[in-house]
């Protein structure tokens, strides 16, 4: 070998150990680089699930209030005081201490009022008349 060949030899190894350098420096930026994109990117997922859970969470709650609401309605239709109610209100049920008031029609009514006015009345000194003499 000569010095020529040593020299390059030299220079071909210092070469050869900066790229070596190089390239290890460029393999290593870039796995940091992937390795934040993809922190970047798990971040931005759990993010969007924690907004996805809470939205979640909310309507669950919306529904289980609206459960205790049907559930309440539906125990108060089934009570004993609710069914006598509906009977009596709509189906005129009654018990036995109730006082029923039979009212007559409108017609029926009108005819009673149209007698009563109708009738001929006496003038007041012949009533005193009779109360006084007792005649009759």
């Amino acid at each position: 070998m000569t010095y020529s060949n040593i020299n390059k030899d030299k220079t071909q190894s210092r070469l050869w150990q900066i790229v070596k350098q190089g390239s290890f420096y460029w393999i290593l930026g870039y796995i940091i680089y992937t390795s934040l994109v993809n922190i970047y990117r798990q971040f931005v997922t759990l993010k969007s699930a924690e907004k996805r859970v809470d939205t979640l969470e909310r309507r669950v709650d919306e529904i289980e209030s609206e459960k205790r609401r049907y559930l309440k309605l539906n125990n108060e239709a089934t009570s004993s005081t609710m069914i006598e109610r509906n009977q009596r209100q709509y189906f005129g049920i009654g018990t036995d201490r109730d006082y029923w008031l039979i009212l007559p029609s409108p017609t029926q009514n009108e005819r009673l009022v149209s007698e009563s006015y109708d009738i001929e009345t006496e003038p007041n000194l012949i009533k005193w008349w009779k109360l006084f003499t007792g005649l009759r």
